[in-house]
């Protein structure tokens, strides 16, 4: 079921058709509005300004998110290239010592695989120094990307 747009109630709409009028930007009109009690979100506040000038929304808006905050997948046209960052895919990482020394894993999927996949990474350290990969398919083999012989020295530290 699609989200309800939310509601701009009519001052509000001719206040933002005035001051696009004026040729005043985004950031002017929302601090005009908020100053007359109107203020409303900014997303919303965006999308009525473009209905109100006739534009379309940007083809390519979220290249300016941060890479933190986007998620691993493999590129389906150059599978020869490095792992290319997509959107909203949580990520995980858990780091401690084996024998003295440091041992990292760091796994991005759903959460509901993260859960999975942490509750064995907090018992079994991985056998690489640094690992990376998808939740789906450490859970698929585990064994071998996890060390059934050694066990982390300290609880793991979790980061998210």
């Amino acid at each position: 079921m699609p989200k309800a747009k939310p509601k701009i109630n009519l001052e509000t709409r001719r206040a933002i058709r005035t001051y696009v009028k004026q040729g005043y930007s985004a950031n002017k009109i929302q601090k005009k509005l908020q100053k007359q009690h109107l203020g409303i979100r900014r997303k919303s506040l965006r999308a009525e300004i473009r209905k109100i000038k006739g534009k379309k929304p940007k083809v390519n808006r979220f290249k300016y998110t941060p890479k933190k905050y986007r998620k691993m997948t493999r590129g389906i046209t150059y599978p020869r290239r490095k792992r290319r960052l997509d959107f909203f895919e949580k990520k995980i990482a858990g780091y401690s010592t084996v024998n003295g020394k440091p041992r990292r894993i760091q796994v991005y999927g759903n959460g509901r695989q993260l859960y999975r996949v942490m509750q064995l990474a907090s018992k079994y350290p991985p056998k690489q120094q640094f690992l990376t990969i998808d939740a789906s398919k450490l859970l698929r083999d585990p064994w071998k990307y996890l060390s059934k012989e050694e066990r982390w020295d300290a609880r793991p530290l979790i980061e998210s």
